[in-house]
């Protein structure tokens, strides 16, 4: 299959995770002072800790370092109370029965504008949530052992999902919350290509399964999530214009970022990017697509 990377390619170890991108002495120290307590923490709980269990450091400063900190500190928690063990794999059913609630489809306006929260909220219960019950199913489909999860559409949902969604949640914070993004756009991709999406239900299909292309920093994918978004609108139930059509803002808003800066720039500080002085007051002034919320 087209998804299938070397496994190092795909999952960077993470005591690595910006290497090469910051080359100041002052950086260096940091990234080093950064790495004695990755390993410090990684003894106490028995195990290596996620990125996001480090202080902010370098550009990740101020309001988003403390967010990132506080969102490891937390994931500490809840890996503290012995759970998401190595044997504790779902399948595709019960990621997609978890993500899905049954009836989301058919749901109220007020039902579907909470899920719509707990999916894209940053709701910490919910990252909690995420960790406990399908941490080590993430770090599975990370190392590729879930791959033959994409012979299905249901079950390349339920990867998408994974590798998209779920790693956002756990990950909240660290740079390995978009590592997974280009194998879940690839599967996307080719799901969409072989018309594996057309049969699932509509939040499946227009929410998730395409949203890999509007997560992605490249032009011409984001043109193609629009026109997707679009046609939802137009074929959308009554009862579904609404959402559909706060999607197709989303994929016109997502679009104009990348056309304007060629990248999402609220990513910067987290991956070691530097941001321009344009960015920068937009990021002051405006607000990103992600963190839009459907009208009430």
């Amino acid at each position: 299959m087209g998804i299938l990377k070397s496994a190092a390619a795909e999952n960077p170890d993470p005591r690595t995770i910006g290497a090469g991108r910051q080359g100041t002495p002052t950086a260096a120290a940091e990234i080093s002072e950064a790495a004695a307590h990755v390993r410090v923490v990684g003894r106490s709980q028995g195990r290596r800790p996620r990125p996001s269990e480090v202080p902010p450091s370098g550009e990740l400063t101020g309001v988003l370092g403390e967010m990132a900190f506080y969102y490891g500190a937390c994931w500490l928690h809840y890996r503290a109370r012995g759970v998401g063990g190595r044997n504790a794999v779902s399948s595709p059913e019960e990621v997609l029965s978890y993500w899905f609630p049954e009836g989301i489809d058919d749901a109220d306006p007020e039902t579907r504008r909470r899920q719509m929260g707990r999916w894209m909220g940053g709701v910490l219960e919910v990252d909690g949530e995420i960790t406990e019950r399908f941490g080590e199913t993430l770090e599975q489909a990370r190392r590729g052992e879930l791959d033959h999860w994409a012979d299905t559409p249901r079950g390349r949902l339920a990867l998408i999902v994974v590798l998209d969604q779920f790693s956002r949640h756990v990950y909240r914070g660290s740079a390995l919350s978009y590592t997974q993004d280009e194998k879940a756009l690839q599967l996307a991709l080719e799901g969409i290509d072989s018309g594996m999406d057309r049969g699932l239900g509509a939040m499946e299909r227009h929410f998730f399964f395409w949203l890999p292309l509007g997560h992605s920093e490249d032009p011409a994918l984001h043109e193609r999530s629009v026109s997707h978004a679009e046609e939802e609108a137009v074929n959308a139930p009554s009862h579904l214009k609404a959402g559909a059509e706060f999607g197709v803002s989303q994929a016109r808003a997502a679009r104009d970022v990348v056309a304007r800066f060629g990248r999402h720039p609220h990513r910067n500080a987290i991956l070691g990017r530097d941001s321009t002085q344009e960015e920068l007051e937009y990021l002051r002034t405006e607000t990103p697509p992600h963190l839009r919320r459907p009208p009430s």
